[in-house]
């Protein structure tokens, strides 16, 4: 009765640390693989993009500038434009704005939004001469001193800067603003508003900010906090169990026996690999 007793408790200590093992890898596994997934997804759809540019920022955030009377749109030579906020966003429209449905770059004053541009595909463009870009396209029309009726466009130009970063909180509905402005002017002429920023992530490598943890820092944290556990866990369940000295470590004769394995299967491998290679010559 005492064997069968002792047998029992040796197969459930076995049982309860293989299930938990088990259960611990494979949410370790899961974690690593949401982790590496996260780290390549982009808060915008994946037709917006630019190869070589770290664009993750800019798309994760509405920005806005606030201007002076003179560089508002204002229509004709008239200066119906006081004081007004410029808001303007990449790879969606900023439809939650009133005034601005249906824009990617919306001038704001009093209440009021003039739509400068939108973008229904990929904003963004490479310029061998300016660099990294974002032209919007389709605005309101507007009616210069000339004139003759034009449609409102936008280009933000990019300049490369490794100090310039844009920081955000990864909330596609947080305004923030624009930093590092270097001008913003109005072409009443051509009906495009020009606008620069400096900006790290122009500089065509991603720039990682600092003190920020990398994908491979996550894996290696997960999986250590995870074998960290397993290990606790384990050994709780053979003390309780009545387990001593290394008989406690879960799964011990598994990692007695690891060397060994590692062992053998280097030389099956180099001695396998070697049998083949002496085999594609024939003896004279």
């Amino acid at each position: 009765m005492t064997v069968f007793i002792m047998a029992s408790k040796h197969k459930f200590s076995i049982s309860v640390s293989s299930t938990l093992s088990s259960c611990f890898i494979r949410f370790s596994i899961l974690i690593n693989l949401v982790n590496l997934s996260f780290s390549q997804i982009t808060p915008a759809p994946l037709l917006c993009s630019v190869p070589g540019f770290d664009y993750f920022n800019l798309t994760a955030a509405v920005w806005s500038v606030n201007l002076n009377q003179s560089e508002c749109v204002s229509q004709g030579n008239s200066s119906n434009a006081k004081a007004c906020s410029m808001y303007f966003t990449f790879c969606r429209n900023l439809d939650w704005l009133p005034s601005c449905e249906g824009s990617s770059v919306c001038q704001v004053s009093n209440g009021t939004g003039y739509n400068l541009g939108a973008s229904s595909t990929n904003p963004f463009i490479i310029d061998e001469i300016s660099g990294l870009q974002a032209k919007f396209f389709n605005g309101d029309p507007y009616i210069p001193a000339s004139g003759a009726t034009c449609r409102l466009h936008t280009t933000v130009t990019f300049a490369c800067n490794r100090k310039a970063k844009w920081t955000v909180d990864r909330s596609t509905r947080t305004v923030k603003q624009a930093p590092w402005l270097r001008y913003i002017k109005f072409n009443a002429n051509t009906c495009q508003m020009d606008m620069s920023f400096l900006y790290a992530g122009a500089c065509k490598y991603p720039v990682q900010e600092e003190g920020g943890i990398g994908p491979g820092t996550i894996v290696i944290l997960v999986f250590g906090i995870s074998f960290l556990i397993y290990l606790v866990v384990g050994s709780l369940i053979n003390l309780s169990l009545g387990h001593s000295g290394v008989e406690i470590l879960p799964h011990n004769s598994f990692w007695r026996m690891l060397p060994t394995y590692i062992k053998e299967g280097c030389i099956f491998t180099f001695c396998r690999s070697r049998r083949r290679s002496s085999s594609d010559y024939s003896a004279i």
